[in-house]
């Protein structure tokens, strides 16, 4: 399996700043959740795309590309055809994002697969952000689907594309909270 951390040289307790800038294709690999609880991390995509990212670890909790991070940043980056199989606190981008996860001008395209607390940017965050965004991820969990976030305390959704979703015979949708300017808020509701 290969290791994000050596990938993209990451080092403890700092800021991160992770530049993409080809297209890579993950096709046979497996990586390793990194765990970079005292980092903040900023992935530039540079419009580039990462396809066939393989993250499969079912008996592991806190599983993503990070399985804990402090803050994470993510713009400019497409992520097609993913799958990411975890325990509980799963996400594309981290299990546990301590203070804020924020997506902005990216496309999320993939699946997701866990037993609880299951998000398709992360499994647990204070705040989400996701901006000019299109987030369209199959996600299958026995308990605590959150749609974009498993849980969270706020989540702001300004001119993304979250397609309305069915998750074991349950329909979602955002159900608009509140107004102010250009951002809305929005919450998870079961139909």
């Amino acid at each position: 399996a290969w290791d994000f951390a050596e990938l993209f040289a990451l080092k403890t307790g700092v800021k991160d700043i992770i530049n993409i800038n080809n297209s890579i294709d993950l096709k046979d690999f497996n990586f390793l959740p990194i765990n970079a609880e005292t980092n903040e991390i900023v992935i530039n995509g540079n419009g580039n795309t990462l396809s066939n990212l393989v993250i499969s670890h079912e008996s592991f909790d806190y599983v993503g590309i990070f399985s804990k991070v402090k803050n994470i940043t993510v713009q400019g980056l497409n992520v097609n055809g993913f799958s990411v199989n975890g325990g509980q606190i799963v996400g594309l981008f981290a299990g546990d994002v301590s203070e804020e996860a924020c997506v902005i001008s990216s496309c999320i395209c993939g699946e997701l697969t866990a037993q609880s607390h299951l998000g398709s940017i992360c499994g647990c965050t204070d705040n989400l952000v996701v901006s000019n965004s299109l987030i369209d991820v199959s996600e299958s969990a026995i308990d605590v689907i959150g749609g974009v976030a498993g849980m969270s305390n706020t989540e702001e959704i300004i001119n993304s594309i979250i397609p309305p979703k069915t998750l074991d015979g349950i329909k979602l949708f955002f159900k608009k909270l509140e107004f102010s300017s250009n951002i809305i808020k929005y919450r998870h509701v079961q139909i």
